[in-house]
């Protein structure tokens, strides 16, 4: 590895596209480094992105955080005594309860959330959790 080590600082590429950029640029010399050619990323990355719909929205940098928080859920439920049965096993947990449920685990873990609703959808959307009964 013959680059200098970067500072771990993001900054916003001024791009128009956000982080975007220096992400894109930090993950390209990680794979270069480690003996990929450019030229076939560049043409991977764009047939990956060809086959890619447009979001319906723009990216919000305060969505990584929110991202970043979804797997500590998880990592809680399996971890925490409260939330485990008996055998250690995390337990199903209903939405809402005065027992423990996935809205006060929701709660403890991201406070700043908010909406529990919407945390539960997007753990079911990335396939970290499902919905069993109704």
């Amino acid at each position: 590895m013959s680059r200098a080590p970067r500072s771990g600082a993001l900054r916003p590429s001024g791009q128009g596209i956000g982080y975007s950029r220096e992400f894109l640029e930090h993950l390209a010399h990680i794979l270069v480094d480690a003996g990929h050619s450019p030229k076939k990323l560049a043409r991977e990355f764009g047939n990956i992105c060809h086959g890619l719909k447009e979001p319906t929205r723009s990216w919000n940098p305060a969505d990584l955080t929110y991202l970043a928080d979804l797997p500590h859920v998880l990592a809680c439920w399996h971890d925490d005594p409260q939330f485990l049965d008996s055998k250690g096993d995390p337990m199903p947990l209903p939405v809402r309860s005065r027992n423990p449920s996935l809205s006060s685990l929701i709660a403890r873990v991201c406070p700043a959330a908010g909406d529990p609703n919407a945390v539960i959808e997007s753990l079911i959307r990335l396939r970290g959790i499902r919905r069993r009964g109704r």
